[in-house]
């Protein structure tokens, strides 16, 4: 494959990546030489990272609405207790 070919994937794969988040098969990975593989493969990764990233916000914004409402229930519950 001549490296001109060999870089076009490339840079059509790490476009692909960033634009869609479309990874590129196994098969035209190993048209790529092992630094252009390894590149993509770092593109996966930052990808996946980012995506992790996302989810841990996610998690921590929902985590902390559920404690709020959890301490809301505590204090309204522990304030409207009957005397025995």
């Amino acid at each position: 494959m001549s490296p001109a070919f060999s870089t076009f994937l490339l840079a059509l794969s790490v476009a692909l990546h960033f634009q869609f988040g479309v990874k590129l098969s196994s098969h035209l990975l190993s048209f790529l030489r092992p630094a252009e593989r390894m590149e993509a493969q770092l593109a996966e990764l930052q990808r996946k990272y980012r995506i992790m990233q996302g989810d841990k916000q996610a998690y921590a914004e929902s985590s902390s609405l559920t404690l709020r409402k959890q301490r809301y229930v505590c204090c309204f519950v522990s304030r409207h207790r009957p005397l025995r």
